[in-house]
């Protein structure tokens, strides 16, 4: 028999899965996660964890289906919960192949802000899978859940991850030390603002249902402070890997 805190996981993870998305183009599917991606999405971790463990290391440390599987679980769960994070996995249709992550994190409804968040499998960097799923995931805020700020937190070293943001618009608007359970061991992280101009939907994207029902909300200036973090997300930060 399942233990009542395991009922009401149940019930947040179903919750979850039904009420995002999906986002299609005529590449990428982007969906929200199940607790059965854990072994497509250890795989990508796997060919990619050096990489991971320099930019972001509680995803690089994950080392076992096992942890993979519970970081998702409890990031399914916090987002039924909580509506703070809005996340999806990138895949390929044609193939079924688990590519990466996309994300919004710190999600503020009442100031229409949040931060922009991604990693990218080894094996598939150089197509443009990556800036195409951004630049959907920006095109879902600003007209389903109705941002008008994104940021995003790129260590200044990371020069792929900046180039991603800076295709899409993103400015640096301000600077933070890192920190180094999510940033690793880096420099300077810049704070990289999408400004409200630059919110437009580019087109031949399929939009899913609203994400839980979010309705529309005035924004408000965004802090330049490094974001809570929800429980042993898969990606919390805005970072190519």
């Amino acid at each position: 028999m399942a233990t009542s805190t395991e009922l009401r996981s149940r019930r947040a993870i179903s919750t979850s899965t039904t009420a995002l998305g999906p986002l299609t183009s005529s590449r990428l599917l982007l969906r929200s996660y199940t607790p059965d991606d854990a072994e497509p999405v250890f795989d990508a971790i796997e060919e990619t964890r050096l990489s991971l463990l320099r930019w972001v290391p509680d995803i690089g440390s994950r080392s076992t289906v096992l942890e993979v599987r519970s970081g998702l679980t409890s990031l399914i769960t916090a987002a039924a919960n909580h509506r703070k994070h809005i996340v999806f996995g990138i895949w390929e249709p044609s193939s079924e192949r688990f590519l990466g992550e996309v994300g919004l994190y710190s999600v503020d409804l009442q100031r229409g802000v949040g931060e922009l968040g991604y990693w990218l499998r080894q094996g598939a960097r150089g197509n443009g899978y990556v800036s195409e799923a951004a630049r959907m995931l920006v095109a879902y805020a600003r007209s389903t859940v109705r941002l008008r700020r994104i940021e995003a937190h790129v260590a200044a070293e990371n020069l792929p991850s900046r180039r991603v943001v800076e295709r899409l618009g993103f400015v640096v608007a301000s600077h933070r030390r890192p920190a180094p359970q999510w940033d690793g061991t880096v420099g300077d992280v810049l704070i990289y603002a999408l400004p409200a101009r630059h919110l437009r939907e580019p087109s031949g994207i399929s939009k899913g249902r609203r994400v839980f029902g979010f309705a529309p909300r005035h924004a408000g200036a965004a802090t330049g402070r490094h974001p809570a973090r929800p429980p042993a997300p898969i990606c919390p930060t805005a970072r190519v890997a």
